[in-house]
């Protein structure tokens, strides 16, 4: 990378090394070991829907927040993100959620929360030296979103993660690992890990399942189905994540569209 762009990925470490808030997750595919190449400006559109698993029973008992939050019915995310290539092994990429609520008391609808993500590559299974491919990054969330609708959290959120894949065949296995940096009282920090397996089954059709879960101030965990696809050239993802303690979502889905420019 030049200059500039030494420059400018140093700028946005040193505002993502501030510590913040956590923040319930939407479903998001496991981060993979993809690269946009250098110069190349690729745009993924997502679908994400979600439904609680249960309402509270009264109310009355507390505070609008609670009416908000725990009596939601259900949640759909438009998330469009964009990514720039600075070179092989280092990507930024801007992502903007369009959120529609419908819950108990009132809908709402409106931009979420703003992510920033930079993800620089370490290793690279298919250059012959390596044993597996790996890579880390950082994600800053900013609190664009509505708090008092439930659009947004009120508070910035970090993330710092890893990825690790290893190709074995006609599979590739992947492991996610992530810590959320938080402060106040609200929330606690949060621990997020994510492993699954991509078989495919002939070229451009592949079988995915994951599992997922964080834990922290809640304790969600869910399995995930779901394939990958070309059409075209363009890539589609999509698949169903199932809740599986009660701090989960009943069920949540996402469909994802990507295209390059």
């Amino acid at each position: 990378m030049g200059k500039r762009h030494w420059l400018l990925a140093f700028l946005i470490l040193s505002l993502l090394s501030v510590p913040a808030s956590a923040k319930v997750r939407d479903f998001q595919f496991i981060e993979d070991m993809s690269f946009a190449m250098p110069g190349e400006l690729t745009v993924n559109q997502g679908l994400s829907k979600a439904e609680v698993r249960r309402t509270i029973a009264n109310t009355f008992a507390n505070p609008y927040d609670e009416i908000v939050h725990n009596s939601l019915r259900s949640k759909t995310v438009l998330p469009t993100r964009i990514t720039y290539g600075f070179s092989d092994r280092f990507e930024i990429s801007l992502e903007v959620p369009y959120v529609f609520l419908d819950n108990a008391v009132q809908d709402y609808n409106g931009i979420g929360d703003v992510g920033l993500m930079q993800k620089l590559m370490v290793s690279n299974q298919s250059d012959g030296r390596s044993w597996l491919s790996s890579a880390f990054g950082v994600r800053f969330e900013a609190p664009t979103g509505n708090s008092l609708q439930g659009l947004g959290n009120g508070k910035s959120d970090v993330e710092v993660f890893g990825i690790g894949m290893k190709e074995i065949g006609f599979t590739k296995w992947l492991v996610n690992l992530g810590y959320n940096f938080v402060g106040g009282e609200k929330y606690s920090n949060e621990f997020k890990y994510q492993g699954g397996v991509n078989a495919q089954i002939r070229p451009g059709f592949s079988f995915l399942m994951e599992f997922s879960g964080v834990a922290g101030a809640k304790d969600e965990m869910y399995l995930a189905p779901g394939l990958m696809f070309e059409i075209r050239g363009i890539p589609l993802r999509m698949g169903t994540q199932f809740g599986m303690t009660d701090d989960s979502f009943k069920y949540r889905w996402n469909f994802s569209l990507g295209n390059n420019f």
